[in-house]
Parts: C-alpha cells; structure tokens; sequence
C-alpha cells in the first residue's frame, strides 16, 4: 500500500482545496549560483530557536537541499482527504564555484550573504582561522584592517610561558627583556607535526654614522629609529619536522638573525639537532654561542617579524602576535631610547582598528603599575582588550581581592573579560639570562597537568574566592575563547574585507595599466639592441676610419716625445748678443730642436733653433743666467747648485722638458763624478743620469695620449648607442648599457694603463739598447749639430760681433752650400783653435742620441700596447659584457622579471611596476583565499542543509 502522507497541525502541505503547498516555514532551498549562501531556515519550534552543537540537525535545520515540486498524480477530489498524494523530487545540483564575472575578475560576496551562512562558526572554525593566517602572512594587514590577536605585557609578565602554552610549542624564556621583535605565531590542527620559522622584513636597518641613537631621534615620523620602511621580504629561516627539536634555540636564533638585518641570515640557521656533535648537544655550549651572539647583534631591537607555523594534531587554529614588553628603564644609559621604540611598537599595533588585545598582567604584581594598561586606555581600546591574569601560583597571601574586583569588571575594566593562567615552569638548571635545556613537549604536558591540578585545588592554595571564575581558569578555557572571538570577529568582517580587498586589487591593477606601454616581448626588443650595439661598436674600432683617426692621436704622441729633447746652451761663457734682435726663436720655450732634424727621423729637415739664453720659463738656481752692471752675462759655467734639480712644477704634469743646461754646467757635473787622479775621463754615470733624466719627462705626454685614446673610443661607444638604442633613448636599457659601458671603459683604461706605466717604468729605470746603428746615427748627427752652432757663435765671440745674426738653415742648404761652409768652418777653426768644451760636447751629444733611440721605441712600443693590446681586447669583451653587467645571463641571481625592468621610462618607473605587480599578486591572493574560504563554507552548508532535507522528508512518510 503506497505511503501515506503523515498530516500534522500546521505542516501547510496541503491547503483546504486538497492542493499541496509548501509551509511557510519552510524556505525555498534552491542554492543559487551566486557566492552567497541563503539563510539558514527558521526553526518548525519556539523550543528550538537556539541549537546547540550537540543537539541532532533535524532539530537544527529544516532547510532541504533540493527542489520540492508537488504534482498530482490522479489528484483526489476534496472530498477524498486520506487519499494518496504523490511528491514529485527532482534534484538540483549545488553550484560550489563561484563564476568569474565578464572581465575574470573573481566575485566576492557582498555585505550579508556570507553572514547568513556563519551562526555556526565552530562548524568553520579552522577555515576562518586558516584564512586569517595566510592573509596576515601576506602582509594584508598593513594595506586593510584585519582582525588579529596581540599579545603585550609588561617586561616579566609571563607572556612567553602563556605564548609556549597557547602554540605548545617551546618558546624562549626569560626574566628579562626575551622578546626584543615581533613574533607571529600561526596554529593550524593537521595530521602531521611540522614547524616553519621564517623572518618577514617590512623595515631596513639604516643607523648614523659614528653617531648614538638618543631618545629625541625617536619621533611619529620615525618611531623606530635606526628603522626605515622598505618593501616587505620574507626569508624562509628553518624547517622543523621533529617536535622534540628545541625550538626554542631555533627562534632565538631567528631573532638573532632579524636583529643582523645587513648580514646573511644563513649564518644563523642552527643544524638539525640529529646533525650535531655530541659537543654541540651540550645545553652550556650552546647557552655559550647564543649569549656570545646575542651580545654582538648589530641592533638592540627591531620592528621585523619572526614569523613561527606550527601544524600538527591537537593545536588550536589560532594566529595571534607576541610583542615586546614594555619596561620604563633600560639596562643601559645609552639603550635608554629603546623604551620609547618599544612602546611605539606596542602602540602601534594596540592601534589597530581590528586588533584582540591580549594584556598579559602578573598576579605577583600590583596591576595599577601596569604600563602596558595605561597605553590600552590612552588608546581608549579597554573594549578589545581580554585580560589575562598570569602567574596566579604566585598570588600573595590576602592579595587578591583587587583580582576579584577586576574578574568582576569593577576595577581595570576591558571588554571582553579575564582568564586566569599558572604556567609554573619545572625546575631546571638556569645557567645563563635564557633557560637553556632540552625541553620537550613532556615539560608542557606537566606544566599543563600542574595548571589543573592548582585550579582544582589539588595542589597549591588558590583561594576558593575565586571558584564563581572556574570557567575562565585555565589555558584551554582561554585558547577556546580565543580561538572562537578570532574566527567570529573575522567571520563578521568578511564582506567588508572582501570588499576592500577588491577595490584596492582594482586600483592596483589601474595603476599598473596606466604605466608606460611595455612593449609586447621585451626580452626580445632588449636582446636585439645589445647585438645590435655589440655588432656596431666591433665595426667601428676594427674599421679603417677609427684607425686613420687614431693614427693622428699616435703620431702627435710621437712629436711631443721627440720634441722633448733635451736642449743645450753652447753660446760662449761672457758673450751676449742683442736679444731684441734674436727674437721669439732665442727663447727658452720655441729654441727647439724640429722632431725631424734627425736624417734618421725624416727625409725632409725642418728649421733648427738653439737655445741661446736663459731667460726661458722654467730653469734652476744653477742654471739661472746673472746679469753685472754692465749688462754682461756672468759666466755661468762654474755656477753651483744642483745639476738635477728639478723646475718649479713638476715636468711631468706640465708636460714640460728637462731644463736645458749650460756646457759649464756639464763641465762640473763631470769634475763632481770624476775619480780623482784620473784627468780627462768622462764617468758613464754621468751620461746615465742624463739620458735618466731626460726620459722622466714621457709620463705627461703618455697620459694626454691614453687620454685622447679614451676620448675617441668614448666617441665611438656613443655612436653605438645612439645608433643601435635609437628607439629605446627613453627607455631603462639605453641609461644602464650608458653608465655600464662607461664604466667598462674605465676598468679597461685602467688595465692598459698599468701595462703602459709599467713600459715607462722600466725606461726610466736605467738606460739599455741593443739597436748600436740607430744609437750611432743619431749621436754622430747631433755632435754635428751641435758643434756647428757652438762654432758660429764662438766665431762672434772672436769677432766680437754682437749683431743679431742667424745660423743659416741647415735643412734649405744645398750641398754646394753645406761644402762651403765646412770649408769656411776648417778656415776658422784655426784660428779660434781647439775647443775647451769639446768633452762636454760630446756629453751632450751622446745624451741626445740615447734619447732619441729611446724615445723611438718607446712611441712604438706604446702605440703597439694600445693598437695590438687595447682594441682587440675591447672588440672581445664587449661580446658578452652587457649580458653579464645587466644580468641577462641565466644563474642563480637571474631574474627574469629584468627585461621589463630594462624596458621602463626611467628607474622610479621600473620599480613602481615591480611594487604595484607585488601588490597585484598579494592582493588577488588575498582575494582568492577568500574566495576559497566562501567555498568552504558554501559547500559545508550546503552539504548540511541536504542531509537536514533528508531528515525532514524522512519524517513526512510513514508505512502501514
């Protein structure tokens, strides 16, 4: 016999004209496909309008999860009431994703339709609390508020007893000042047990120079001071999948490495304990390298984040912050500062719209001296703030009626009440400020057992005042009800977040679109102008224009070498001619031996001045000609004084000559070095020094020709740029290959340089050459020179001639000319007779013939360093030079995000695309793991709402 459908008062199923129609209250149950979830159904009983977790869902919901369409099958007339009437049930498929809209962007839901869904956060306890953890994990909470526990106290106020026993974990210890950052500690229940330890840096480290920090540096615009804002970093620090590893060491370590921020962290990531010596297990060794470490940290204190995960069974979901606490007087006069960076930290984060505050207060001490409370009510945050009392098995004797006062919201009123802990640590050898011994999870478990044991009387003397506050005594009263007060007060901030979330990723995104248009492949745009720059700039130093070019720069470099002869005054001692007749070629500056008045240098002989006075710019004492009063020249060759002595100014820099020196000052040099006894013999030492001397003088004219080299090479690497970088001037490509080419410019100038100095050096070291021929030439034509001049003016000296008179140019004689006049010469030379000074001659003669041997392989063998050493090492390099420079080489500091980079405007432009890609990236992250959260939810409540249709239709039918 079919089913009969059970009537009861008030089910609406059918209507007074037989038709069925639904109650109303029963809700429609189609789950629509919008992200939002329908209320939850209106209880069939008074009775039930408040369920309890433990009561069955039939009693919770009457909200079915399919669509319940009634039709007649051979519907009964009215007046057949108990007759059969068939249901129609067609299923209707949950939709659990959520559709992007038209631009992909992700729907988020809007303000009420998650709240419908969430009278039972229990039910989605971990999922709210798991989302929290990973938006506070991407730094959401510095861009929008969020919910979020804060734990602060006084300094000593057992907030790291409460922060172990809440994480279960083993936490560093202390009497003194333990915390010196942030930590961040994210609890998740999992299957498996694991620990992630890893350093978030939302600040830089930037002290003075040489200066101390003082408490009028701490300011509201740098409340943090040596502290600067930078981008956030997270470095991942260690990895713990072994429970009994001491963590404890492990997070210590961590903020050693937070309190080094300039310094690798690596350095201090500890070894996994199985990994260590027997040594290294030693609690003492290793109490010894923490304090030794912690002693030479380069800051006392930061504002970056230890952040600690910790997964595994039996953990509460859970995130909440540890803060520093608070203290009035440092241990140090010149960390006195310090109190003032810490309480801005602390205000900081009490700030924050959305923040729990958790205030750690010690029941051993007077509450009313409490710092930490007194900046929760000058903030007016009393009403987040949750008070937890600690260290209650230390109460004093009769001290706790103020407590009492407090639990009953009488006295240091907060808003969302007290909870009372005793977490009295086992007794263990303390041989330094931190607790240092092997810890285990066995510890907590007894320190847990003895909080129990105290509040339930068994142990201790806890007053039995306090039994009306037995539901708030206790670690896992407190865990409960904060694990319910974070997932609640985030369950209600949702849409509101979800929102905001989504503005800032739109605002973001418009941001990053109205940046310059990057083109569609940069890498290929920025690869093709490199070998574009590469192949022109090779062209270029291999092509015979730069070469012709370059060749000029050479021989001007040969010229001035040459040109800087050493120059002898050979004019008679006494004798004086009238200068204004001599004109500018008498001068000590232009009478200058032509660079081609050699036969070996030139084919073609070029005019010939000599030196005649010493009224030159540049001389030495010894070599200062003096005037009498007849105007007479004064005999300068027995003149005393340094024969070396260098000119004002050092030659080398002003690109000037030996001083030119006088045949009697030749004539003492030689008497100064001569061995005495040994009359007539000229010292080759005094021939070294000369020729020495007279070399020292290449340096300037070494470095001006590597200068013009350089200059005409930055030419052609201009021209490269410009011409390969045409369409990219404005781009970050074309300003780093400048500055990088000009610096590689520089290193290469500087390596040519010291090969060059070097060839110098070992010139003018000391004199050597093998090439006898080209000395000899050039010796026997400047005796020859020489003497000629000495004679013609010592024939006016005979004559007393003092007229302004010339030697005839010896390069426009002819050779009928040049006989004529060594016929004239022999003639005269009898009746001067033998010259005094023709040893001296010969001196100065040998000096000038070195020279110019040396100086024609010094020229050569510099241009070759440049021609044969500098170019084709420069056409080499550059192959792979700015591949490297701008990293485009793939390694381990490759980043492939550097060709967008090098595509930008300018600087400020790249890197506000990598900021606003950043904040791209977080925040649709962010948006998604709310979306993923609203998923769960969905399908959590919708599974529910199907099993409690089930229910109710179950209880519709009955048999016979």
């Amino acid at each position: 016999m079919p089913a009969r459908i059970k009537r009861e008062h008030g089910s609406g199923l059918l209507a007074a004209n037989g038709t069925a129609t639904p109650s109303r209250q029963l809700r429609n149950p189609v789950v629509t496909p919008r992200p939002a979830m329908p209320s939850r159904p209106m209880p069939s009983a008074p009775s039930s309008s408040t369920a309890s977790p433990e009561e069955t869902r039939g009693h919770r919901s009457n909200a079915p999860t399919v669509t319940t369409g009634i039709a007649a099958q051979d519907l009964p007339a009215p007046s057949e009431p108990d007759e059969v009437v068939f249901m129609e049930v067609r299923s209707l498929p949950v939709k659990e994703e959520i559709r992007d809209d038209q631009h992909g962007r992700i729907q988020v839901p809007e303000a009420g339709d998650i709240d419908k869904n969430l009278k039972d956060i229990g039910q989605h306890l971990k999922s709210f609390n798991d989302t929290l953890g990973s938006l506070q994990t991407l730094g959401i909470h510095h861009d929008t508020p969020l919910p979020e526990l804060i734990l602060v106290g006084d300094q000593s106020s057992g907030k790291s007893s409460l922060m172990s026993a809440i994480s279960q974990i083993i936490l560093p210890r202390s009497d003194g000042v333990c915390t010196r950052c942030p930590v961040h500690i994210r609890l998740s229940s999992d299957t498996t047990w694991r620990c992630r330890v890893s350093l978030q840096q939302d600040y830089a480290y930037a002290p003075p120079n040489n200066e101390p920090i003082t408490e009028s540096d701490v300011t509201e615009h740098n409340p943090f001071p040596p502290w600067i804002k930078q981008s956030r970093e997270v470095k991942e620090f260690k990895m713990v999948y072994n429970k009994t590893d001491p963590i404890d060491e492990i997070v210590r370590w961590a903020q050693i490495a937070i309190l080094n921020h300039n310094r690798n962290f690596a350095q201090y990531v500890p070894k996994d304990w199985d990994l260590r010596t027997p040594e290294e297990m030693d609690p003492e060794y290793e109490a010894r390298r923490l304090a030794d470490a912690e002693r030479a940290t380069e800051a006392k204190f930061s504002p970056n984040t230890v952040a600690i995960e910790v997964k595994g069974p039996g953990l509460p979901d859970l995130s909440f912050y540890d803060m520093p606490g608070v203290f009035r007087n440092a241990k140090h006069e010149e960390d006195q500062f310090l109190v003032k960076v810490v309480e801005n930290l602390v205000r900081s984060y009490i700030s924050h719209e959305k923040a729990i505050i958790m205030w750690a207060v010690p029941m051993n001490h007077d509450p009313e001296t409490s710092s930490t409370y007194a900046l929760i009510r000058n903030l007016r945050a009393q009403d987040r703030t949750i008070g937890v009392m600690t260290k209650a098995d230390l109460l004093p004797r009769g001290g706790h009626i103020q407590w009492l006062e407090m639990l009953a919201r009488n006295q240091h009123q907060v808003g969302r009440g007290y909870f009372i802990t005793s977490r009295a640590p086992p007794a263990v050898h303390n041989g330094d400020d931190h607790e240092l011994q092997r810890r285990d999870r066995q510890s907590l478990r007894d320190e847990h057992a003895a909080e129990e044991a105290f509040f339930n009387r068994a142990t201790g003397n806890w007053p039995e005042e306090f039994r009306p506050f037995e539901d708030k005594c206790g670690i896992d009263h407190l865990v409960k009800f904060l694990a319910q007060t974070l997932a609640h007060e985030f369950a209600m901030s949702l849409p509101d977040l979800a929102k905001k979330l989504n503005e800032k990723l739109t605002r973001a995104e418009d941001q990053l679109a109205r940046l310059p248009e990057m083109p569609q492949n940069p890498e290929y745009e920025v690869r093709k102008s490199l070998l574009k720059f590469t192949t022109e700039f090779q062209s270029r130093v291999k092509g015979k224009a730069f070469h012709s070019s370059w060749a000029g720069i050479a021989e001007t470099f040969k010229k001035k070498v040459l040109d800087l002869k050493p120059r002898y005054r050979v004019i008679p001692e006494g004798f004086s001619m009238d200068r204004s007749a001599i004109g500018s070629g008498a001068s000590d500056r232009d009478s200058v031996f032509s660079v081609n008045n050699s036969p070996s240098l030139s084919t073609k002989r070029a005019r010939t001045f000599f030196d005649l006075t010493n009224d030159g710019p540049v001389s030495t004492p010894s070599a200062q000609r003096r005037r009498g009063d007849n105007g007479n020249v004064i005999k300068i060759e027995e003149a005393n004084g340094s024969l070396f002595q260098s000119p004002s100014g050092p030659p080398t820099l002003l690109g000037g000559r030996v001083p030119s020196k006088s045949l009697g000052q030749i004539r003492n040099l030689i008497r100064s070095e001569r061995e005495p006894g040994k009359p007539g013999e000229v010292p080759y030492d005094i021939i070294e020094k000369l020729c020495v001397e007279a070399v020292k003088t290449w340096e300037g004219p070494l470095k001006t020709f590597l200068d013009h080299t350089m200059t005409q090479l930055k030419r052609e690497l201009a021209a490269s740029l410009d011409e390969s970088f045409k369409d990219l001037k404005k781009r970050q490509v074309y300003r780093d290959a400048k500055k990088l080419t000009t610096e590689w410019l520089q290193t290469h100038r500087k390596r040519i340089l010291e090969h060059l100095e070097r060839n110098y050096k070992m010139e003018t070291t000391k004199v050597y050459t093998t090439d006898d021929k080209s000395f000899e030439r050039h010796r026997t034509h400047e005796a020859q020179m020489l003497r000629r001049t000495r004679h013609f003016y010592r024939w006016k000296a005979y004559n007393n001639d003092t007229a302004a008179e010339k030697l005839e140019d010896w390069d426009t004689m002819t050779a009928e000319a040049l006989r004529k006049e060594e016929e004239k010469i022999q003639k005269e030379q009898v009746r001067l007779g033998e010259d005094e000074y023709s040893a001296e001659l010969d001196v100065a003669a040998r000096v000038r013939g070195y020279y110019l041997t040396a100086a024609m392989r010094f020229t050569d063998v510099t241009a070759m360093h440049i021609t044969s050493g500098l170019f084709p090492d420069l056409v080499d390099d550059i192959e792979m030079y700015l591949d490297r420079a701008m990293g485009l080489v793939g390694g381990a500091s490759y980043d492939a995000n550097v060709f967008v980079r090098l595509m930008e405007e300018e600087q400020s432009t790249a890197e506000k695309r990598v900021e606003l890609k950043a904040r791209v990236a977080r925040f649709d992250r962010a948006v998604n793991e709310i979306h993923e959260l609203n998923k769960t939810v969905m399908r959590a409540s919708a599974n529910l709402a199907m099993e409690d249709a089930e229910g109710e239709f179950d209880g519709l039918y009955d048999g016979d």
